[in-house]
């Protein structure tokens, strides 16, 4: 756990550095170019591959397959990233410090005609300087939704009792999970 807490504290603290995207756009075309060593589109030591607005990132074997929305100051609004322990997947949503923890955070899941195919509320399971971090087994249910849906939803309360949503784009996930299954894990 700590291992693969300090490889998120690192993507995330990497990904304040790069690019400006606004508000609930994924910050991954950044990424994709800040990967490369110079100009030639090598890519870089590390290993990192783009799916469209997903990245998987890789760091002392471990893995992760993640997406970041930032606002205009480059702050951290919401992640979604996934990694595995042991045998099992697990799926963690990062919401900013100074939430409702009370409140927990809807996720839903939409559909290209902009039904929604999938909500549940997630309770938080516990905050760090990064932000609030809820972890849960990946449910079959949440990634069909996922592979089928068009965008995913984050919605959380601040503690003044403002209502938030980060929308997260899923171009790109399908091949981002199988990309990712297909690679060694410690």
């Amino acid at each position: 756990m700590i291992k693969l807490s300090a490889l998120m504290a690192l993507l995330l603290c990497a990904s304040l550095a790069v690019g400006q995207a606004g508000f609930n756009k994924p910050i991954v075309a950044a990424q994709a170019k800040a990967a490369t060593a110079d100009n030639t589109g090598e890519p870089a030591a590390e290993n990192k591959a783009v799916y469209q607005d997903w990245l998987i990132n890789c760091a002392q074997g471990n893995c992760i397959v993640h997406q970041y929305i930032l606002d205009e100051q480059e702050h951290v609004v919401s992640s979604v990233s996934i990694h595995q322990k042991e045998q099992q997947l697990l799926i963690t949503f990062t919401v900013p410090l100074m939430t409702r923890i009370d409140k927990g955070v809807v996720v839903k899941i939409i559909r290209y005609d902009e039904k929604e195919i999938f909500q549940q509320r997630y309770h938080y399971s516990y905050c760090t300087q990064i932000g609030c971090m809820l972890t849960y087994p990946l449910s079959q249910s949440l990634m069909q939704a996922m592979q089928a849906g068009r965008k995913m939803q984050l919605n959380f309360a601040s503690l003044d009792g403002h209502e938030h949503s980060a929308t997260h784009s899923m171009f790109g996930f399908t091949k981002a999970l199988q990309a990712y299954r297909e690679l060694p894990q410690e």
